[in-house]
Protein backbone atom coordinates (compact mmCIF):
# COMPACT_ATOMS: atom_id res chain seq x y z
CA UNK A 1 0.00 0.00 0.00
CA UNK A 2 2.82 2.38 0.86
CA UNK A 3 4.49 1.50 -2.44
CA UNK A 4 1.30 2.36 -4.34
CA UNK A 5 0.95 5.69 -2.51
CA UNK A 6 4.60 6.51 -3.20
CA UNK A 7 4.13 5.67 -6.88
CA UNK A 8 0.98 7.80 -7.03
CA UNK A 9 2.65 10.87 -5.53
CA UNK A 10 5.70 10.41 -7.75
CA UNK A 11 3.35 10.33 -10.72
CA UNK A 12 1.55 13.47 -9.54
CA UNK A 13 4.90 15.22 -9.09
CA UNK A 14 5.87 14.29 -12.62
CA UNK A 15 2.54 15.51 -13.96
CA UNK A 16 3.20 18.89 -12.40
CA UNK A 17 5.87 19.39 -15.01
CA UNK A 18 5.16 20.04 -18.65
CA UNK A 19 7.30 17.15 -19.83
CA UNK A 20 4.29 14.87 -20.22
CA UNK A 21 2.37 17.34 -22.39
CA UNK A 22 5.39 17.98 -24.58
CA UNK A 23 6.17 14.28 -24.91
CA UNK A 24 2.60 13.32 -25.87
CA UNK A 25 2.39 16.15 -28.40
CA UNK A 26 5.72 15.22 -29.94
CA UNK A 27 4.75 11.54 -30.14
CA UNK A 28 1.42 12.41 -31.80
CA UNK A 29 3.16 14.67 -34.29
CA UNK A 30 5.63 11.90 -35.11
CA UNK A 31 2.79 9.41 -35.62
CA UNK A 32 0.99 11.86 -37.88
CA UNK A 33 4.16 12.49 -39.87
CA UNK A 34 4.78 8.76 -40.21
CA UNK A 35 1.26 8.16 -41.46
CA UNK A 36 1.66 10.91 -44.04
CA UNK A 37 5.07 9.65 -45.16
CA UNK A 38 4.41 5.92 -45.28
CA UNK A 39 0.65 5.42 -45.17
CA UNK A 40 -0.69 7.63 -47.96
CA UNK A 41 -0.39 7.07 -51.66
CA UNK A 42 -1.14 10.71 -52.28
CA UNK A 43 -1.00 13.59 -49.86
CA UNK A 44 -4.58 14.69 -50.60
CA UNK A 45 -5.99 11.19 -50.10
CA UNK A 46 -5.30 10.95 -46.41
CA UNK A 47 -4.18 14.36 -45.21
CA UNK A 48 -7.54 15.45 -43.80
CA UNK A 49 -9.96 12.59 -44.23
CA UNK A 50 -7.88 9.86 -42.64
CA UNK A 51 -9.29 8.89 -39.24
CA UNK A 52 -5.97 7.98 -37.64
CA UNK A 53 -4.12 10.92 -39.15
CA UNK A 54 -6.80 13.33 -38.00
CA UNK A 55 -6.66 11.94 -34.48
CA UNK A 56 -2.87 12.22 -34.30
CA UNK A 57 -2.94 15.74 -35.70
CA UNK A 58 -5.65 16.78 -33.22
CA UNK A 59 -3.71 15.42 -30.23
CA UNK A 60 -0.52 17.11 -31.43
CA UNK A 61 -2.29 20.45 -31.85
CA UNK A 62 -3.94 20.14 -28.42
CA UNK A 63 -0.66 19.39 -26.67
CA UNK A 64 1.08 22.20 -28.52
CA UNK A 65 -1.45 24.76 -27.31
CA UNK A 66 -1.44 23.31 -23.80
CA UNK A 67 2.34 23.55 -23.77
CA UNK A 68 2.12 27.29 -24.36
CA UNK A 69 0.54 27.67 -20.93
CA UNK A 70 3.87 26.89 -19.26
CA UNK A 71 5.20 30.27 -20.35
CA UNK A 72 2.45 31.98 -18.36
CA UNK A 73 4.19 30.75 -15.21
CA UNK A 74 6.41 33.83 -15.41
CA UNK A 75 3.29 36.03 -15.24
CA UNK A 76 1.52 34.84 -12.07
CA UNK A 77 -1.62 36.91 -12.67
CA UNK A 78 -2.30 34.89 -15.85
CA UNK A 79 -1.22 31.56 -14.35
CA UNK A 80 -3.98 31.34 -11.73
CA UNK A 81 -6.05 28.82 -13.71
CA UNK A 82 -3.15 26.39 -14.10
CA UNK A 83 -2.16 26.81 -10.45
CA UNK A 84 -5.78 26.18 -9.42
CA UNK A 85 -5.92 22.96 -11.43
CA UNK A 86 -2.57 21.76 -10.07
CA UNK A 87 -3.59 22.44 -6.48
CA UNK A 88 -7.11 20.99 -6.79
CA UNK A 89 -6.30 17.91 -8.90
CA UNK A 90 -5.11 15.58 -6.09
CA UNK A 91 -8.11 16.21 -3.81
CA UNK A 92 -10.57 16.17 -6.72
CA UNK A 93 -9.14 12.83 -7.81
CA UNK A 94 -9.53 11.42 -4.30
CA UNK A 95 -13.17 12.52 -4.13
CA UNK A 96 -13.98 11.08 -7.55
CA UNK A 97 -12.28 7.77 -6.83
CA UNK A 98 -14.16 7.50 -3.54
CA UNK A 99 -17.50 8.22 -5.23
CA UNK A 100 -16.89 5.96 -8.25
CA UNK A 101 -18.22 2.69 -6.73
CA UNK A 102 -21.40 4.39 -5.55
CA UNK A 103 -21.94 6.06 -8.92
CA UNK A 104 -21.37 2.83 -10.87
CA UNK A 105 -23.78 0.96 -8.62
CA UNK A 106 -26.39 3.67 -9.06
CA UNK A 107 -25.82 3.61 -12.83
CA UNK A 108 -26.43 -0.15 -13.00
CA UNK A 109 -29.52 0.22 -10.83
CA UNK A 110 -30.98 2.73 -13.29
CA UNK A 111 -30.26 0.44 -16.24
CA UNK A 112 -31.98 -2.50 -14.56
CA UNK A 113 -35.04 -0.49 -13.46
CA UNK A 114 -35.66 1.70 -16.50
CA UNK A 115 -33.49 0.42 -19.36
CA UNK A 116 -36.21 -1.68 -20.99
CA UNK A 117 -38.58 1.30 -21.20
CA UNK A 118 -36.38 4.37 -21.71
CA UNK A 119 -33.53 4.83 -24.16
CA UNK A 120 -31.85 7.24 -21.72
CA UNK A 121 -31.12 4.24 -19.48
CA UNK A 122 -30.65 1.63 -22.21
CA UNK A 123 -26.84 1.50 -22.25
CA UNK A 124 -24.09 2.32 -19.73
CA UNK A 125 -22.99 5.39 -21.70
CA UNK A 126 -26.56 6.64 -22.11
CA UNK A 127 -27.24 6.15 -18.39
CA UNK A 128 -23.99 7.92 -17.51
CA UNK A 129 -24.90 10.87 -19.72
CA UNK A 130 -28.39 11.04 -18.20
CA UNK A 131 -27.19 10.93 -14.58
CA UNK A 132 -24.38 13.39 -15.27
CA UNK A 133 -26.85 15.81 -16.86
CA UNK A 134 -29.17 15.44 -13.87
CA UNK A 135 -26.31 16.12 -11.45
CA UNK A 136 -25.61 19.38 -13.28
CA UNK A 137 -29.31 20.23 -13.37
CA UNK A 138 -29.57 20.28 -17.16
CA UNK A 139 -32.41 17.80 -17.78
CA UNK A 140 -33.66 17.11 -14.27
CA UNK A 141 -37.26 18.20 -14.89
CA UNK A 142 -37.41 16.31 -18.19
CA UNK A 143 -36.18 13.13 -16.53
CA UNK A 144 -38.77 13.47 -13.78
CA UNK A 145 -41.41 13.67 -16.49
CA UNK A 146 -40.00 10.66 -18.36
CA UNK A 147 -39.78 8.58 -15.19
CA UNK A 148 -43.37 9.41 -14.28
CA UNK A 149 -44.15 6.11 -16.02
CA UNK A 150 -42.71 4.53 -12.86
CA UNK A 151 -44.92 6.29 -10.27
CA UNK A 152 -42.73 6.48 -7.17
CA UNK A 153 -39.61 4.49 -8.03
CA UNK A 154 -38.52 6.95 -10.71
CA UNK A 155 -39.03 10.01 -8.51
CA UNK A 156 -37.19 8.37 -5.60
CA UNK A 157 -34.33 7.35 -7.90
CA UNK A 158 -33.78 10.88 -9.23
CA UNK A 159 -34.25 12.46 -5.80
CA UNK A 160 -31.59 10.29 -4.18
CA UNK A 161 -29.31 10.93 -7.16
CA UNK A 162 -29.72 14.68 -6.68
CA UNK A 163 -29.18 14.54 -2.91
CA UNK A 164 -26.04 12.42 -3.06
CA UNK A 165 -24.28 13.48 -6.23
CA UNK A 166 -25.37 17.12 -6.46
CA UNK A 167 -25.71 18.35 -2.88
CA UNK A 168 -22.80 16.31 -1.50
CA UNK A 169 -20.32 15.32 -4.20
CA UNK A 170 -20.67 18.27 -6.57
CA UNK A 171 -20.68 20.84 -3.76
CA UNK A 172 -17.61 19.20 -2.24
CA UNK A 173 -15.81 19.42 -5.58
CA UNK A 174 -16.77 23.08 -5.92
CA UNK A 175 -15.48 23.79 -2.41
CA UNK A 176 -12.15 22.08 -3.18
CA UNK A 177 -11.71 24.01 -6.42
CA UNK A 178 -12.69 27.28 -4.74
CA UNK A 179 -10.13 26.74 -1.98
CA UNK A 180 -7.47 25.96 -4.58
CA UNK A 181 -8.42 29.09 -6.52
CA UNK A 182 -8.01 31.38 -3.51
CA UNK A 183 -4.73 29.67 -2.64
CA UNK A 184 -3.48 30.24 -6.19
CA UNK A 185 -4.51 33.88 -6.00
CA UNK A 186 -2.57 34.36 -2.75
CA UNK A 187 0.43 32.66 -4.30
CA UNK A 188 0.29 34.95 -7.33
CA UNK A 189 -0.06 38.00 -5.10
CA UNK A 190 2.94 36.94 -3.02
CA UNK A 191 5.02 36.48 -6.15
CA UNK A 192 4.06 39.93 -7.37
CA UNK A 193 4.99 41.46 -4.00
CA UNK A 194 8.33 39.65 -3.98
CA UNK A 195 9.05 40.81 -7.52
CA UNK A 196 8.13 44.39 -6.57
CA UNK A 197 10.38 44.24 -3.48
CA UNK A 198 13.26 42.88 -5.55
CA UNK A 199 12.74 45.63 -8.12
CA UNK A 200 12.75 48.31 -5.41
CA UNK A 201 15.93 46.82 -3.92
CA UNK A 202 17.60 46.93 -7.33
CA UNK A 203 16.60 50.57 -7.77
CA UNK A 204 18.04 51.47 -4.35
CA UNK A 205 21.24 49.57 -5.10
CA UNK A 206 21.63 51.34 -8.44
CA UNK A 207 21.05 54.71 -6.77
CA UNK A 208 23.65 53.95 -4.10
CA UNK A 209 26.12 52.81 -6.75
CA UNK A 210 25.54 55.97 -8.78
CA UNK A 211 26.03 58.13 -5.68
CA UNK A 212 29.27 56.30 -4.88
CA UNK A 213 30.54 56.80 -8.42
CA UNK A 214 29.81 60.54 -8.26
CA UNK A 215 31.69 60.95 -4.94
CA UNK A 216 34.53 58.41 -4.93
CA UNK A 217 36.46 60.12 -2.02
CA UNK A 218 34.05 61.97 0.18
CA UNK A 219 35.61 64.55 2.59
CA UNK A 220 35.23 63.17 6.11
CA UNK A 221 35.65 66.67 7.62
CA UNK A 222 38.33 68.10 9.98
CA UNK A 223 39.92 65.61 12.31
CA UNK A 224 40.16 66.73 15.98
CA UNK A 225 43.71 67.23 17.25
CA UNK A 226 44.79 64.67 19.83
CA UNK A 227 44.70 65.91 23.40
CA UNK A 228 47.90 65.01 25.23
CA UNK A 229 46.17 65.54 28.55
CA UNK A 230 42.68 64.15 28.22
CA UNK A 231 41.85 65.25 31.79
CA UNK A 232 42.84 68.95 32.12
CA UNK A 233 42.08 69.07 35.88
CA UNK A 234 44.55 66.33 36.61
CA UNK A 235 48.14 67.41 37.31
CA UNK A 236 50.88 65.52 35.57
CA UNK A 237 52.91 63.15 37.70
CA UNK A 238 56.40 64.35 38.73
CA UNK A 239 59.40 62.32 37.88
CA UNK A 240 61.17 60.72 40.86
CA UNK A 241 64.04 62.86 42.00
CA UNK A 242 62.44 66.14 40.90
CA UNK A 243 60.70 68.59 43.16
CA UNK A 244 57.39 70.23 42.36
Amino acid sequence: MAHIQSWFWDLMLMLQNWLVVTSVGTAAALVFSGEILFGSKHIHDDYVGGEHSAGSLGIAALCMWLGLAQFLEYMPQYYVLVQTMKRAAPRVGQLLIGALPLFLGYLLLGMVLFGDQLDEFGTPMATFATLFSCVNGDVLLQEYQRLSYFPWVGSLYLTVNTLVFTYVLLMSLIAVVEEAFFSAQLYARRLREEAKAAEDADVLAEAAAADGAANPNPDPGPHPSPNPNPNPNRKPKLMRGHSA
